[in-house]
């Protein structure tokens, strides 16, 4: 008997697109199949460190709202509201980010690159598939970023991801160091970044992609700063990606077709 799809999926995005490559049996069980009996959020429950990234997240979107002007930003409400993993220190930790984030100069100069919209939806295509992006900012030029903070859970012994255009340490703010690879391409610094921002740009029109990479110290944080562009190669390869997934999706071919719902499951 053919396995069943239920469910619709109406567009892929960026983490979508990560799960059916890298899990597809996921992908099947928690989007086209038959609703499983434990939600998802309790197979998969949420950790510390992305209850930080939700705390510093909200804290400098609105932060950055206040400042800019720009207002189309949800209540900071709604992200507390999700920070479930400790959310006392979570956002004590999210809130000490962002004074880190001030004291580095990093925040000042993201606002001299004039903040345009915040936590931005866009729906759109890429080559016909059906395509949305959920974007932290989007800067003068229609140039999307994305914050990523990393070190919640290892203080100080997270380093700075390669090609940065600048780094500013809060216990240093007039010495921004540059790294050797600054300007390459972002799919040479990391591909599920550059897959990421692909798409965010294929979406906004916009060569030029940013990443605010934010790395927790003990008592100080480094904020890594990516300015740069994406291959021509690369992209055609994330549309390819793309085309392929969304495919496998129309065809009803994401598992194989003679497991039943039940092995599926044994094989998480």
């Amino acid at each position: 008997m053919k396995l069943p799809y239920v469910r619709h999926v109406n567009y892929l995005s960026p983490s979508a697109l990560r799960q059916i490559e890298e899990d597809p049996v996921g992908f099947y069980l928690r989007r086209l199949g038959p609703k499983p009996e434990t939600p998802f959020e309790e197979q998969f429950p949420p950790t510390f460190p992305s209850s930080v990234g939700l705390a510093f997240d909200g804290l400098v979107k609105e932060c950055l709202a206040g400042l800019s002007g720009v207002v189309a930003v949800p209540p900071l409400t709604d992200t507390v509201a999700k920070v479930v993993v400790e959310p006392d220190r979570a956002l004590a930790m999210g809130g000490r980010l962002l004074a880190h984030y001030g004291r580095s100069a990093a925040l000042g100069n993201l606002l001299l690159e004039g903040p345009q919209a915040l936590e931005v939806r866009v729906d759109g295509a890429i080559d016909g598939v059906p395509v949305r992006a959920q974007i932290d900012c989007v800067l003068r030029g229609n140039v999307p970023i994305d914050w990523k903070v990393a070190g919640a859970n290892r203080p100080g012994e997270v380093s700075p991801t390669k090609g940065y255009l600048r780094c500013l340490d809060s216990r240093k703010p007039g010495e921004p160091k540059v790294h050797a690879l600054a300007g390459a391409p972002l799919d040479q610094v990391d591909e599920d970044w550059a897959t990421q921002m692909c798409i965010y740009s294929e979406l906004l029109g916009s060569k030029v992609v940013g990443i605010e990479q934010v790395l927790v110290g003990a008592d100080y944080a480094r904020f890594a700063t990516f300015r740069t562009t994406i291959s021509d190669e690369f992209r055609e390869k994330v549309k390819e990606r793309l085309r392929q997934a969304w495919a496998a999706i129309v065809e009803e071919r994401v598992v194989p077709e003679d497991l039943t719902v039940e092995e599926l499951e044994a094989l998480r």
